[in-house]
Order: structure tokens, then C-alpha cells, then sequence
């Protein structure tokens, strides 16, 4: 007899415990990739690293770049580029890397403040710098910390890998500085 009624006890208890934790499950609302709402400061950097920077498209340029944007590249000391400069590298690169692709390996927004690390990847299919085209996927990374006002992006610090380093051609640096 002591015995069933143990049997009885862990049977009820365990239907018990399967019966809550059926019932927490339940009132839980589901969880999906998507159900973090993307913030407008996140909008913002990953148009400029798909559109401006990954397909050198101005119009994208225009609406997510303030008029007095200054990137910083950390990289390179004194070389700071402004909207132009910035067209000019992503012209250059698309030119020398048609299928270019920046990839945001991790982004953390902080109020008006957005910190990314990135990736970028192509196939040399043309000149860089003074390294003929070579036909073989190149990849470089970076990190981008950025400032925004009014929605856009008035700012960039850069570290980042040239694209030149990763080809090994000696003194093969673009600066296009020259174009704030």
C-alpha cells in the first residue's frame, strides 16, 4: 500500500509539472528572428554600408549622410573624407570590386551613437591601387563607430584593414582624402 501511494504521489506530481510548465509555455508570446524592432539609428548605418558604401548609390548618399558628414579613418593617419570623398571611395571600390558586399557582423546602438563591426567581400575584377586585377575574392574588416543628428549620419571613426594590405602589393594605399 505505501508503495502505490508513492506511485500515486510521483505520477501527480510529475502531471503537475508537465501541467505548468505546458501552461508557461503557452502564455509565452513566441519569439521570432524579427520580433526585435529595428531602431532608426540601425536603418540608417545599414543603408550606408549596403547602398552608399556596397553599391555607390548617391540618392542613398544624400538621405542617410548629413551635409557636413567627416569620416575618420583611424587606419590611416590624417585621412578624413567627407560626402564626395566618400562617393569617390565607393565608386573606386565598386570599380575594382563589382560584387562588393559589406556584411554587419555586429552593430550596438547607444542613443545617438552606433558601434559596428564589419565585413567587407569581392572579387578583384579590376585596378586597385596599383595591383592589376587579380579574379579572386578579397575580404577586409573594420569596425565603424558612428554619430548621428537629425537622423543622419554626421560622423564616422574607422578602423579598418585596407583593402590594399590584404592584396600584399607594396606602398598600395587609396587616400582619398583630397575629395572632402
Amino acid at each position: 500500500m505505501k508503495r502505490s501511494t508513492q506511485l500515486l504521489s510521483r505520477v501527480v506530481f510529475g502531471g503537475l509539472v508537465v501541467a505548468l510548465v505546458v501552461g508557461f509555455c503557452v502564455a509565452l508570446p513566441a519569439k521570432t528572428a524579427t520580433s526585435a524592432p529595428v531602431s532608426a539609428s540601425q536603418a540608417v548605418v545599414e543603408a550606408y554600408f549596403n547602398n552608399v558604401l556596397g553599391k555607390a548609390d548617391a540618392g542613398a548618399a544624400a538621405a542617410v549622410l548629413a551635409p557636413g558628414f567627416v569620416r575618420t579613418d583611424r587606419s590611416q593617419e590624417g585621412v578624413t573624407l567627407g560626402v564626395p570623398g566618400i562617393m569617390f571611395l565607393a565608386n573606386y571600390e565598386r570599380q575594382a570590386f563589382p560584387d562588393l558586399r559589406y556584411t554587419i557582423d555586429d552593430l550596438i546602438v547607444e542613443g545617438d551613437h552606433v558601434a559596428v563591426c564589419w565585413t567587407a567581400t569581392g572579387t578583384q575584377a579590376g585596378e586597385y591601387g596599383t595591383a592589376a586585377a587579380t579574379g579572386k575574392p578579397v575580404t577586409w574588416t573594420g569596425m565603424s563607430f558612428f554619430e548621428l543628428k537629425d537622423g543622419k549620419l554626421a560622423g564616422e571613426e574607422a578602423y579598418l584593414e585596407s583593402p590594399s594590405e590584404v592584396l600584399s602589393a607594396a606602398d598600395m594605399r587609396i587616400s582619398p582624402s583630397y575629395m572632402r
